[in-house]
């Protein structure tokens, strides 16, 4: 994956100089902006990665500057620039990101121990993803699972595997499940009816998903230069890969596409899988509610050990613990912590309260 590339101060002030010459006024906000990005330039060619990425951290926090100053403007020169500061504090992000994931991973190149596969069933989107040379998105789990279990889909598929079946078989397969199948995945970001069950899952390639790993900033949660991690009240998908970045997103996707949590590490390996609430990057709530990998206590554990070791503010988190029911075969019981503190001192501590599945 090629480091992303930052656009020099030339191009920044060439895409930013209106036509007009009274108009080509650089203001306080902009100058900062120009400033960074000169700083930058100076060590762009060089290995000195420590000076780059503290020149990049300031690109984003000026392009976030000159951003909110300029939120009310509407005349033409304020037009023109915001989508290229945009731009440029993307740009500056992304490296930032890419350097993240790189450092992590070089740091224990092996990752972390005590990861969870996708659970069986679901394994079978991985192995088809990697038998296509990582090139298509495979056929989603639940697509599978659906089609599997039912008498009318299976007489469809015969004796044949998912990777054998034609475009007709796909064709009668969609029409059928389509109007058969009556569940809502709240995983999805959007939503996503499963009656429409799409066929394809998504899968992120490691570009793709490393522009997709949130930072942690003065304890909070940020997905972007300028937009720190909101989802509350509702949750969002995320997983932690074995080297201990976390991945997650407000994006809707396209529907076409089933969203998992297979999705953002390309059915691979995790340290752990749930949902996660956050307000203006303020972490309010994690859990391990994954059916495709069905984290454990264990799991969810060092999953906070780790945000917690990484600087992130868990005041006023909420810790959730989904296990099986001992009493009831197929049932959950949720067992919730207020404060996180508890649960990082001592997993197995007595919960706030618990919740059985209905």
């Amino acid at each position: 994956m090629p480091e992303p590339i930052i656009m020099t101060l030339s191009e920044f002030k060439d895409a930013t100089t209106p036509d007009t010459l009274w108009k080509r006024g650089r203001d306080s906000y902009l100058r900062l902006v120009d400033l960074s990005l000169e700083k930058f330039d100076k060590f762009r060619h060089t290995q000195l990665l420590q000076d780059k990425k503290y020149h990049a951290f300031r690109i984003t926090t000026n392009c976030q500057i000159w951003l909110t100053a300029k939120a009310g403007k509407s005349t033409s020169t304020a037009s023109l620039r915001r989508p290229i500061v945009q731009q440029l504090g993307r740009q500056a992000w992304n490296f930032l990101q890419y350097w993240e994931f790189a450092a992590r991973k070089a740091a224990k190149p092996g990752g972390f121990g005590n990861l969870q596969s996708l659970r069986p069933g679901y394994a079978a989107e991985r192995s088809l993803y990697v038998a296509s040379g990582k090139t298509q998105n495979p056929i989603s789990g639940s697509y599978m699972h659906a089609a599997s279990e039912d008498p009318k889909a299976a007489d469809i598929i015969g004796t044949k595997s998912f990777s054998q079946l034609d475009d007709l078989d796909y064709q009668f397969l969609d029409a059928y499940l389509k109007g058969s199948v009556q569940e809502v995945d709240p995983m999805d970001p959007g939503s996503m009816a499963k009656t429409e069950l799409p066929r394809a899952v998504l899968f992120l390639n490691k570009e793709e998903r490393t522009k997709r790993l949130i930072l942690i900033r003065d304890g909070l949660l940020w997905e972007g230069f300028d937009s720190k991690f909101d989802s509350a009240p509702f949750s969002r998908a995320f997983v932690i890969d074995k080297y201990g970045n976390l991945f997650g997103s407000n994006e809707i996707f396209d529907n076409s596409l089933s969203f998992n949590h297979s999705t953002f590490n390309a059915g691979m390996d995790v340290l752990c899988a749930g949902t996660i609430t956050a307000r203006q990057g303020q972490l309010l709530k994690i859990q391990n509610n994954s059916g495709h990998y069905k984290p454990t206590r264990d799991h969810l554990h060092n999953a906070v050990l780790l945000l917690n070791d990484q600087g992130l503010d868990l005041s006023a988190a909420k810790v959730i613990v989904g296990e099986p029911d001992p009493l009831r075969r197929g049932k959950m019981i949720e067992y919730d912590y207020d404060n996180a503190a508890t649960f990082i001192n001592n997993k197995n501590a007595t919960p706030s309260r618990s919740v059985a599945e209905p």
